[in-house]
């Protein structure tokens, strides 16, 4: 994996957009951070491409820091898998 595009929503209404994110990926014991993500946009209501040197995992997970007391909302996320 070398790419993940989050698509982030915001509704006016309590759903926001993240502060910021970081992706991480399971290195078979812990959660690590991607190396060299370039991206991590916050824009809403398109994709938000990230690239960053492949891993080879079976989990990735998004951590995201909130905007004060809003929820944070993605309304899809996808990660581009290479075959090995």
């Amino acid at each position: 994996m070398s790419q993940t595009d989050v698509y982030w929503f915001q509704d006016g209404a309590g759903i926001d957009v993240p502060k910021s994110y970081k992706i991480k990926y399971w290195n078979g014991r812990s959660w690590s951070n991607v190396k060299q993500a370039n991206g991590l946009g916050t824009s809403a209501d398109q994709y938000n491409t990230t690239t960053f040197t492949p891993v080879k995992t079976t989990k990735l997970r998004i951590e995201m820091v909130s905007k004060g007391s809003a929820s944070t909302g993605i309304l899809e996320w996808k990660v581009a898998a290479n075959k090995l």
